[in-house]
């Protein structure tokens, strides 16, 4: 059973640096574990990793070289898959890839390069129509759009853009609504203020937004309500 995603970052025993953490596995435990994905200090390498009770790691595969620089963080779990994709690049920031990998040993299912002159900037996996969807920018022309990621075909399909002068985006505030199958964004248009809470609807691959009255610092859904945090 995997629930709810948090970010984490700490420097964990073993020459270890845990990266995020990617959720909680109880199926095979009467004690929940941690699994995240660290990255081993000495050797470079990227692995995914169990955390125990007591905060010690296991390791669960050999690991990927030369990695990782993480892009803010970017991951989702493909939850009926029982993988994680994660936006990695070289450690000098060269070769963005996304990287594919089972949670239940860490094994390298799939390495797909990311579309040319992209950054990844959110990744969101539509369990309904089991696919996984990306919000990509090309840097300097400010024009928001996502994919559909086909893993087993290794392409990029885009779906819908935001449009001109589109967006300056809260890196990594956004959540999908899985009883709607609608994924929520925050972004702003770059010469306006006024930030928006963008909806991207899975089922007709359509956008739509409405203004925010305060902006959101974090956002989620839980049985189809959605709850944020903002500063008052």
């Amino acid at each position: 059973m995997y629930i709810r995603l948090k970010d984490f970052i700490h420097a964990g025993p073993l020459g270890l640096a845990i990266l995020l953490m990617v959720g909680l596995l109880a199926a095979h435990s009467a004690v929940a574990q941690s699994l995240a994905v660290a990255f081993d200090k000495t050797t470079q390498a990227e692995h995914i990793t169990y955390i125990d009770a007591a905060g010690t790691p296991t390791l669960l595969d050999v690991g990927n070289p030369n990695c990782c620089r993480m892009n803010g963080a970017v991951y989702t779990v493909l939850s009926s898959r029982d993988t994680v994709a994660i936006v990695v690049t070289n450690i000098d920031g060269t070769d963005p890839r996304l990287l594919v990998q089972r949670l239940s040993d860490g094994a390298l299912e799939s390495e797909l390069a990311v579309p040319a002159n992209h950054d990844v900037l959110a990744l969101s996996f539509d369990a309904a129509g089991d696919r996984l969807l990306a919000l990509a920018i090309e840097p300097g022309v400010s024009n928001l759009t996502v994919f559909n990621v086909d893993i087993g075909n290794a392409s990029w399909t885009e779906l819908s853009d935001f449009g001109d002068d589109c967006c300056a985006l809260q890196v990594g505030l956004s959540s999908f609504d899985e009883d709607n199958r609608i994924w929520h964004i925050s972004a702003r248009n770059q010469s306006s203020s006024q930030w928006s809470l963008y909806q991207f609807n899975a089922v007709s691959n359509t956008l739509s937004s409405v203004n925010l009255a305060q902006n959101i610092w974090a956002l989620e859904f839980i049985d189809g309500a959605a709850y944020g945090l903002v500063f008052d």
